[in-house]
């Protein structure tokens, strides 16, 4: 309430009209009645929100009302953890797109070209190429390095 506005509102009006003392008694008896009323109507809607609240706790204890909550509890641990994956797959994406000098991954292809034209020209004309990234590894491992090939010559 702003300072001032019930006594600029309420009371000052009262003293300009110079009200005798009954008439202000009369005034003061009517405005606690007021106050009365409205705190009887205050307890009766504390009833009532009392009321309200042991009802809400009693269909919560319900057995299918735990299972629904049990269920939501579930999706939401399911969606949590698909945000998740799909956050790390573009984290793997963005640092695999550093590492292959920004060359795109399969995800890019119905983006691009929705027709398929762009992946089956890929898929045409590219080759494969192995390297040895760790040949003493491989032999310590007992594989041969002799089938592998050891880079350009």
């Amino acid at each position: 309430m702003e300072k001032g506005r019930h006594f600029r509102e309420t009371l000052k009006p009262l003293l300009d009209k110079g009200l005798s003392g009954e008439e202000a008694e009369s005034h003061r008896r009517s405005l606690q009645e007021r106050i009365k009323e409205k705190r009887s109507a205050l307890t009766a809607l504390d009833g009532e929100l009392e009321k309200m609240k042991q009802a809400q706790h009693a269909v919560e204890e319900r057995p299918e009302f735990i299972q629904a909550r049990s269920i939501a509890r579930s999706l939401e641990a399911k969606a949590e953890a698909e945000r998740l994956r799909l956050v790390r797959g573009i984290i793997l994406t963005t640092g695999g797109l550093e590492q292959t000098d920004r060359r795109p991954t399969a995800w890019w292809f119905p983006l691009i070209s929705p027709g398929g034209e762009w992946f089956s020209e890929l898929a045409r004309t590219s080759t494969l190429e192995v390297e040895t990234f760790c040949p003493k590894r491989l032999a310590s491992d007992g594989v041969s390095t002799r089938s592998l090939p050891t880079g350009p010559d």
